[in-house]
């Protein structure tokens, strides 16, 4: 809301300060913004700032940046990807090949995958890794067989109905 006001006073400064947010801060800002502001930033923002701000966001939120990023510079799009990790280029390009009414725009690569012969303390500690690898959010978490077939989806907030030593196919309903 702040940045949305300044921008309607003066959008040079509005420019400045989003530019000096940390880049964390930055990018959960763009996304917050209307597109008709994210795009004034596209356009006013290099690459490398770009693939900065998309090299921070999850798969998701990336992937739809840079539908954006490319609806608005194709050559822009095309530089800021070139600047990206080769994972994060990957997630990106895996997830802009769905068009937006397709379920696997709305997908994230952030996933944990936990065999149902583990614990949920292995499972917390699983997460805990992952989110000092900087992850992202997980929301979910998909319980696999010995063979890594799927064997079901549990719901991150699920886990408090059960103690930590328990194991996952002694509650699960398949």
């Amino acid at each position: 809301d702040y940045l949305e006001r300044i921008k309607k006073e003066n959008e040079e400064e509005f420019f400045t300060l989003f530019k000096n947010l940390p880049i964390e801060k930055r990018a959960q800002t763009f996304l917050e913004l209307p597109t008709p502001f994210q795009v004034d930033l596209i356009e006013v923002q290099n690459a490398v700032e770009l693939a900065l701000i998309l090299e921070t966001l999850q798969s998701d939120n990336g992937a739809d940046v840079m539908q954006l990023i490319r609806k608005t510079d194709r050559q822009k799009s095309e530089d800021a990807l070139a600047l990206l990790s080769e994972p994060k280029q990957e997630e990106i390009e895996k997830l802009t090949h769905y068009e937006d009414d397709e379920a696997g725009s709305l997908m994230q690569t952030e996933v944990l995958k936990i065999k149902s012969s583990q614990s949920i303390a292995d499972a917390i500690n699983k997460l805990a890794y992952l989110k000092a690898q900087d992850i992202g959010r997980i929301e979910s978490l998909f319980v696999t067989d010995e063979h890594d077939k799927l064997l079901k989806n549990i719901f991150m907030d699920d886990l408090i109905l059960h103690g930590p030593q328990e194991i996952f196919s002694d509650f699960m309903d398949t």
